[in-house]
Formats: structure tokens, C-alpha cells, sequence
């Protein structure tokens, strides 16, 4: 994975189901990073479509937003994890 340097000049498109209270949170500019499983080959330069889940009806309520990765690490504390700094990004 790619840490803090210049964003590969191909990126790819991450569609990740966001629950409402933290979808409300990037959506308002008061989370700007990710907490997620180290499942994909995030990279910097990436783009994260968040879409809000509802989990009790276990459906997407339609909205979205986009965002881009402006940096990522590992943390040693929670291998198999990833945590991705986040700016804004038009679709």
C-alpha cells in the first residue's frame, strides 16, 4: 500500500456502505478519515463512494458522497486494518 506519497496515476473507486451516524459526520465535514478492514488494495489518490446504509432496513437510503484518499496507514495496534485521510471529491 501506497503511504503518503504522490497518488498513482490510476485510481480506482471504492463503493463502502456508510451507517447513518458516521455517514452524517463526512457529510458535514467532521470526519475526515476511515476506519476500515484492510480487504481492497486501498491506495492514495483513490476515491471512496460512501453510500448511507440503513441497517435496520438493510437498505441504502439513497444518499452518497464522495471523497478521495489524501493519505492511509496500517496501525500496529489493529492489524489487518487501515485508516484513510480523507478530502472532499466531486463525482
Amino acid at each position: 500500500m501506497t503511504k503518503g506519497k504522490e497518488p498513482p496515476k490510476e485510481w480506482r473507486l471504492h463503493e463502502l456502505k456508510t451507517w447513518p451516524k458516521y455517514f452524517r459526520e463526512v457529510l458535514v465535514g467532521r470526519k475526515h478519515t476511515e476506519h476500515r478492514r484492510a480487504d481492497r488494495d486501498f491506495q492514495v489518490g483513490d476515491v471512496l463512494r460512501l453510500r448511507e446504509w440503513n441497517p435496520v432496513k438493510k437498505e441504502y437510503t439513497g444518499r452518497e458522497v464522495f471523497r478521495r484518499v489524501r493519505y492511509l496507514y496500517e496501525p500496529h495496534e489493529a492489524p489487518g486494518f487501515v485508516v484513510l485521510e480523507l478530502e472532499e471529491q466531486e463525482p
